[in-house]
């Protein structure tokens, strides 16, 4: 890909959630998020894997309410598509659709179906810093066709919630992405979740008591071609605000992982401090289990917010992977808009 085609694909991104902030409605909404970053591996005891990876990554979300408690939703995605292997300005993009579907709602209940997320885990999404879900998104689970529902309740002064979904891995045209081509995902590439039958679960329990979020998830991924058995899973999160201190923890433990002979288990923990308008944070994820191998990502991250939905970070970490080390640095800069509503 082309730094001219990259940059023409974002702009196209901009002035579609622009037109429709121009011609929007109370039932259309757009949110737009933009974050452009450079990765350095200056260090790594196998020198192959030290380049540089400069980098961009554009989320559109669009959803338009169609009466009666219904609505149209759809995520688009421009990012990397290919993993680096060399030092990379710009490269290896694509864009793909990575939800898109019908919704209902109302005061007791709501369901999605289509190409949806289905709900796993915390640490992957919430974990603080640049680098902080960096290894936790290893269980996050997407691109998945099938539907979930999700019922919210009050218990002992709190709000919670239980959401349930059924879905395979995407295998239609939409698993394809353009500008850098991704290929079409089919059966015969294997994988966990990868049925085309809707024989895959996930069940969450989330909620807050007070400064005390939870988490509590449950997933069976059926086995796959060439896989040795089902993924079984399940984590446990809990994120607690002191202040402006938040730390966070989960354990995430899984039998045969992703379809695979390995039990593995994943511990995270991770704090942030807010003061005014700056973010430290530190975090740690250890793995266990992949290849028999004791993995671990360690880093730290500073935030600075601009205001207007416009921040900057920095990021620092070391990743330890089948007994080899690596060192990483980031800086990012993030900017969200919303048009509609």
């Amino acid at each position: 890909m082309t730094k001219l085609t990259g940059a023409l694909a974002a702009t196209a991104l901009v002035s579609a959630g622009q037109l429709a902030y121009a011609e929007g409605s109370s039932g259309f909404t757009v949110d737009l998020e933009i974050e452009t970053a450079a990765i350095s591996t200056f260090s790594a005891d196998d020198p192959a894997a030290e380049f540089t990876d400069v980098n961009a990554e554009v989320t559109l979300v669009a959803e338009v309410e169609l009466g009666w408690g219904f609505s149209a939703f759809t995520e688009i995605l421009f990012e990397t598509v290919e993993d680096p292997t060399d030092d990379v300005f710009f490269d290896n993009h694509g864009l793909f659709v990575s939800e898109i579907g019908l919704a209902y709602s109302n005061d007791h209940f709501s369901v999605a179906a289509g190409k949806i997320s289905p709900a796993f885990g915390l640490a992957w999404d919430a974990a603080p810093g640049y680098f902080g879900a960096d290894l936790a998104e290893d269980y996050e689970l997407g691109d998945s066709i099938g539907a979930a529902v999700e019922v919210p309740f009050n218990l002992a002064g709190g709000e919670h919630s239980v959401s349930a979904a059924v879905f395979y891995l995407d295998t239609t045209l939409l698993s394809r992405s353009t500008i850098t081509k991704r290929g079409r995902t089919t059966t015969d590439d294997g994988g966990a979740g990868n049925t085309e039958k809707l024989d895959n679960f996930a069940v969450q329990f989330a909620g807050a008591f007070g400064d005390t979020e939870y988490n509590l998830s449950f997933r069976q991924l059926s086995a796959g071609v060439g896989d040795v058995d089902d993924d079984r899973g399940v984590s446990l999160g809990l994120q607690h605000a002191f202040g402006d201190f938040t730390l966070l923890g989960e354990i995430a433990s899984f039998d045969n992982f992703n379809g695979t002979a390995d039990d593995v288990t994943y511990g995270t923990l991770g704090g942030s401090y807010a003061l005014d308008k700056w973010t430290f944070s530190a975090s740690y994820t250890a793995r266990n289990g992949v290849a028999d191998a004791d993995d671990y990502l360690a880093s730290i991250g500073v935030d600075y917010d601009f205001g207007n939905d416009l921040v900057a970070s920095f990021g620092l970490n070391q990743f330890e992977e089948a007994d080899q080390k690596s060192n990483s640095v980031a800086l990012s800069l993030y900017k969200a808009f919303s048009f509609g509503g």
